[in-house]
């Protein structure tokens, strides 16, 4: 089962300790999923919905030596996974 960004997320910040962190995020992750769902194209809104895909692709960062993390999450920039 492959999970969507915003699952992926969710479901490392459940392995956290640092609740301001994760109450903060999930607000970033609760606001992507509703933008994605109103979105009538990727730059709906001046950028909106691509800004907040974008912020929760580079929380995703932090995991992506997990087994869970997928290539989509990789952001569109310079950054690049850690190798291993």
């Amino acid at each position: 089962m492959s999970l969507t960004l915003g699952q992926f997320v969710r479901a490392r910040l459940d392995e956290t300790e640092d609740t301001r962190a994760r109450q903060a995020t999930r607000l970033l992750i609760a606001e992507q999923e509703l933008a994605d769902a109103e979105a009538e194209y990727p730059d709906w809104m001046g950028g909106y919905s691509s800004g907040l895909d974008y912020a929760l692709q580079l929380a995703a960062a932090e995991w992506a030596d997990h087994p869970d993390y997928s290539p989509e999450f990789v952001p569109e920039s310079q950054w690049e996974p850690p190798t291993a």
